[in-house]
């Protein structure tokens, strides 16, 4: 589920900043990995824990969808989504239709159709100097994209505390 280390890639344009790709959610996102030293100055030992942690963690994303859809619920960002695809084009002949990314979105958007819309563009986790405690951003976006671009930010921690901000992009 996780690449080597070894095969992560760095980010020119940052320091210590490395990206993977994994499948969550049934689609390809990028993993992004912020450390505080250059992960070839990480020894054996640092490499396995960071590996354990990360892969733990991803697995936690991964069976977490309904919890992050239920989250996203309380905080109205299905409202949201209703509100944003009546700014779309409505389909001739049909009330409450609209048309995004040429597919048809009936309203009211069910809680069902909003979770398997849902999809991650990025992850990002920041580690700690000790790599046993990190940040986490999630971002994350749907389709269709009843949010024109932008992405659902989530964060949360290693105690899996999890807040549900705001549209980002």
């Amino acid at each position: 589920m996780i690449a080597s280390i070894n095969d992560w890639q760095a980010e020119k344009q940052l320091v210590n900043y490395y990206t993977f790709q994994a499948n969550l959610w049934g689609k390809d996102a990028y993993i992004n990995v912020s450390l505080k030293k250059a992960k070839e100055d990480l020894n054996v030992q640092e490499k396995a824990q960071l590996i354990k942690l990360l892969t733990k963690e991803i697995q936690w994303i991964e069976k977490s969808k309904t919890e992050f859809c239920g989250l996203m619920l309380e905080e109205g960002i299905l409202a949201l989504a209703e509100d944003w695809t009546c700014a779309a084009e409505e389909v001739e002949g049909k009330a409450g239709c609209y048309k995004i990314d040429g597919q048809e979105v009936q309203l009211p958007i069910t809680k069902q159709v909003f979770e398997e819309s849902l999809y991650f563009n990025g992850v990002s986790f920041e580690m700690s100097e000790d790599l046993t405690k990190y940040d986490l951003t999630l971002y994350i976006e749907c389709s269709p994209d009843y949010f024109a671009g932008h992405a659902i930010e989530v964060w949360s921690n290693q105690e899996h505390c999890v807040t549900v901000g705001s549209l980002v992009g």
